[in-house]
Parts: C-alpha cells; sequence; structure tokens
C-alpha cells in the first residue's frame, strides 16, 4: 500500500480531493536533510515539492519521496491515516504559516527549514541538516 504523505501548504483550503499529483520542484542547493524514526533512516537532498497547479506542499512523512507522476491523495482533516490530533493540525498549520514565505521567509532554505520543523512537531526521532 502507498503511504499518502503530503498536506497543502496551507491547509485552511484543504478539499475532498483524493488523488492529485505531485513532483520534486527546486532543487534546494546544499541542503541535505537525515532523518531517523525507529529502526529507519533516510538521508536526501531538499526538493521543494509542487502540486501540477505549482503549489507548494509539504511531505507528512520523510521516509516517503515524491515521484514524478505518481498520484498521492491530499491530506483530509478527517483523514484517519494521518491519525493527526487537533493540537498535530494546529501545529502544522502554524508552522506552516510562519514558515517559508512568510515575511522575509524567501530564501530557498526556509523551504526546508519549516519542512524539517513539521516532521520533528509530529515525531520524528531524529531529523537534522547535513553539510
Amino acid at each position: 500500500m502507498k503511504k499518502f504523505i503530503f498536506i497543502f501548504l496551507f491547509l485552511i483550503s484543504i478539499s475532498n480531493v483524493n488523488a492529485e499529483t505531485f513532483y520534486r520542484g527546486d532543487r534546494i542547493p546544499n541542503v541535505y536533510i537525515r532523518m531517523i524514526s525507529g529502526d529507519k533512516v533516510g538521508y536526501d537532498p531538499t526538493y521543494m515539492i509542487r502540486r501540477n497547479d505549482d503549489e507548494l506542499i509539504y511531505c507528512l512523512d520523510p521516509f516517503t519521496y515524491a515521484k514524478y507522476g505518481v498520484d498521492y491523495r491530499v491530506y483530509d482533516y478527517n483523514d484517519s491515516y494521518f491519525n493527526l490530533s487537533d493540537e498535530d493540525i494546529n501545529k502544522v498549520n502554524l508552522i506552516a504559516y510562519y514558515g517559508y514565505g512568510y515575511k522575509d521567509h524567501t530564501d530557498l532554505k526556509w523551504y526546508a527549514i519549516t519542512q524539517v520543523v513539521m516532521w520533528k512537531s509530529l515525531g520524528v526521532d531524529e531529523v537534522y541538516f547535513m553539510d
């Protein structure tokens, strides 16, 4: 079963769409992230992930990677698959709002920072930047 991992940048406009195609957007230069959760370990260069309409999105699971042309189910506020509490949803909303694009947070590195803070808030054991 595929993991469904994506969340809109602004969760306020959540729709009931079941699947959308996502793709890796711009590569963020010189930013690499390492993730550890239980026995899972991941290491990846960082990309901005976008929908087909060019909207930025964030990932809920650091161990699943966006592949070009693959359909992923978008986050639905009442979706039990993600098992997010109201507190988790509120944290993710705030992180997305105050992260990349907020005031002077326009450098591409802010997208990666926002993503890492989001994963940490959702309980990934370790997630950090690499050289």
